[in-house]
């Protein structure tokens, strides 16, 4: 069994981003992912992504195994209503 992440990131903005819990949130996601479940993580797809978390992305990805980072999906900002 694997387990496939959404996350919506329709609202996202630059400031929201920045905050440290946001940051902090997102790290503990992905490190509670990667370091204690990496058989059961399948995928994680972030859909409505704004043009502003490309280069964001940029950053995060650094924190990533490479195995998780080959799980990482970004779906254009006009994926999904």
């Amino acid at each position: 069994m694997a387990m496939f992440v959404i996350f919506d990131l329709k609202n996202l903005n630059i400031r929201t981003m920045w905050k440290p819990s946001t940051i902090n949130l997102i790290k503990n996601i992905i490190g509670t992912s990667q370091n204690y479940y990496p058989e059961l993580l399948g995928h994680i797809m972030a859909i409505n992504v704004p043009m502003i978390f490309h280069g964001i992305y940029s950053i995060i990805k650094g924190w990533l195994y490479e195995k998780t980072r080959k799980k990482v999906i970004l779906a254009g900002y006009d994926y999904m209503d």
